[in-house]
Parts: structure tokens; sequence; C-alpha cells
């Protein structure tokens, strides 16, 4: 399965912490492309403290996270979108 599926699948079970899904991949640089077009297409949301992060900060707070410097208290949940992708 690739990472984007496994973060998917894994997003099923409710939000998970940044850098718990940045070890989902091997390469920092797949990981950034993938997390942002996941983004970019609704798939996924960035959420802190329980509110969504602004699409202006989704570049900086994934470029922390590619060189695993992830911010604190950052977490991704998935979307009906992303639920669709999978198939759930």
């Amino acid at each position: 399965m690739s990472p984007e599926l496994e973060t998917l699948d894994q997003l099923l079970g409710g939000e998970l912490p940044l850098v718990v899904v940045r070890g989902f991949f091997d390469e920092g640089e797949r990981f950034e492309k993938a997390m942002a077009a996941m983004l970019c297409v609704g798939e996924i949301r960035l959420l802190i403290e329980g509110g969504e992060i602004p699409h202006r900060r989704w570049a900086e707070l994934l470029a922390a996270a590619r060189d695993q410097k992830c911010p604190a208290g950052v977490w991704i949940d998935i979307t009906d979108a992303g639920i669709q992708r999978i198939g759930g």
C-alpha cells in the first residue's frame, strides 16, 4: 500500500499527529508533495488545537515536517473526499 493510502486508511481511526504521518514516508520530499496534494484536493485537513490551519501556513508546516522538525500540536484529519478515495 502506498504511504498516501496508508495515511488515509490510518486516519479512518481518527486524527493523527503530523509527526506520526511523516513516519509513513521514507522520503521527506515525497511526504511534503503528497500532503500538499492531498490538502489541495481536500482529502485531509491540517489542524492545530482543534482548529483548521489556514492554507497560507501549509507550506511552512509541511517543510518543517519534511525535515522531521514537526511542530507540536499539529494534527491531520481525513475529510469525506479522503474517505471516498479509499472506498470507505
